[in-house]
């Protein structure tokens, strides 16, 4: 456990076990299991210092792999909620399509006011979101970076992308 936590441990904050068998090679007995216990975050949660750096107003690289295998960044606004980093955008895109070909994407967020302060977010597309709440997603973020309701282009074909982290870091 943490030094300082003594509280039972929240759903947000778990026990990682693992059960390995170490060789002789490694200097141990043959056979010998070794139970490890680590406590961190719930396995595919988003970092609440990534995801603060996402709800600000801050830009992010989104990058997605073409179906020729070829790599393609675009500069987007972007979101969050507790366990996803969120996309909007429309339908028709390149990255839409890219994304809904290879789920795995990369997004580098940075801190508008010290780009040295950054976050990169290995991941996936665990679900997406078509509709009105698209659409009220994209006017929420256009209030952020703007202070305008969404004015780039018709927004009944907006999809949210819910990206779940496989690899995060912060810098």
């Amino acid at each position: 456990m943490p030094a300082g936590r003594t509280q039972t441990p929240t759903p947000d904050f778990v026990l990682h076990e693992w059960k390995t068998t170490f060789s002789r090679a490694l200097g141990v007995g043959c056979g010998v299991a070794v139970r490890v216990r680590v406590w961190g975050l719930r396995l595919g949660m988003l970092e609440p210092a990534i995801r603060d750096l996402a709800q600000g107003k801050n830009f992010a690289a989104l990058t997605v792999m073409l179906p020729s295998g070829t790599p393609m960044t675009h500069i987007m606004w972007i979101d969050a909620d507790d366990d996803h980093l969120l996309i909007n955008t429309d339908l028709g895109r390149a990255k839409a399509r890219a994304m809904d070909a290879d789920s795995r994407v990369t997004i580098a967020v940075w801190n508008a006011e010290n780009p040295y302060n950054y976050a990169e977010v290995r991941g996936h597309v665990a679900s997406t979101e078509t509709g009105q709440a698209a659409a009220d997603h994209i006017n929420a973020c256009s209030q952020k970076y703007t202070g305008a309701p969404y004015g780039f282009g018709p927004t009944d074909t907006r999809v949210i992308y819910r990206i779940a982290p496989d690899r995060q870091r912060m810098q």
